[in-house]
């Protein structure tokens, strides 16, 4: 990834990561309104390659302005920035079909409500999904406890670990349909106390479980080895305004003053 300040980012060589990008005034200390960002990214595998493109919130400030008290972006869409979307929505295709090609659907969430300070605290949530197979026949249940974010295959929810249930509402074998949607939104609920733990077996949420919106990423891909490979990949569809997502994020301290000699 490249700025137009002529800064390039690293590459995330074979690790999970996200860049949350905005702009800030000279100091570093408070973020301001200049609504000219973009980007992308591109997954690199054995198989090839998959790319897609950032989500974008605009500030609703005149250019150049702040937006918002410093060290916290409100996505609340009215004196912030964009709110995000209430819940996403996602058309698939399970493993199985000739459309997937034997590929499985895999998801990224993460939550709206993020702190990435140094002293964070983490944000856990209850992803709770409704899926709807070509017919209309609804199926409710499934869930996956998050901290931070999740990625993971559909399939594999409370299957691969005990974080999550249902994953078998996104199989064929229940679907019985090619084409189907799911919706999914973070809810707090007490289902996802002490389903996330430390080495010693303490709830790593210290903060408890909140509501949330999301933001994600659909991939298509084959698992080999334990390990997952793309293929093809999009941005899920959002539906809905939820003004209560934010960023919260350390400012840059005074640069301190040189010693006198």
């Amino acid at each position: 990834m490249r700025n137009g300040w002529g800064v390039t980012a690293p590459p995330f060589q074979n690790k999970s990561g996200e860049l949350k990008c905005w702009a800030v005034n000279a100091a570093g200390d408070k973020q301001i309104s200049f609504n000219h960002l973009y980007g992308g990214a591109y997954i690199r595998t054995g198989l090839g390659g998959v790319t897609y493109n950032a989500y974008s919130f605009a500030a609703k400030q005149p250019f150049g302005a702040n937006v918002g008290p410093a060290g916290k972006l409100l996505l609340d869409g009215t004196t912030g920035y964009d709110a995000c979307p209430q819940y996403l929505l996602v058309n698939f295709s399970p493993s199985g079909t000739d459309i997937t090609s034997s590929g499985y659907p895999d998801l990224t969430l993460v939550p709206c409500k993020e702190d990435l300070r140094q002293d964070r605290t983490p944000t856990c949530t209850k992803a709770k999904f409704d899926v709807w197979n070509a017919n209309e026949t609804k199926f409710t249940g499934a869930y996956q406890c998050i901290k931070c974010w999740y990625e993971g295959v559909l399939e594999c929810i409370g299957k691969c670990d005990a974080t999550g249930f249902g994953g078998d509402k996104f199989s064929l074998k229940t679907l019985k349909t090619y084409a189907n949607r799911f919706r999914v939104q973070g809810l707090a609920s007490p289902v996802c106390n002490n389903k996330l733990l430390t080495p010693g077996g303490s709830d790593k949420c210290t903060g408890g479980q909140v509501a949330t919106p999301f933001v994600g990423l659909m991939l298509y891909g084959f698992l080999t080895d334990n390990a997952f490979y793309p293929v093809t990949g999009f941005t899920p569809h959002g539906a809905g305004a939820d003004g209560s997502g934010f960023v919260l994020w350390d400012t840059a301290g005074e640069t301190p003053e040189a010693p006198k000699r």
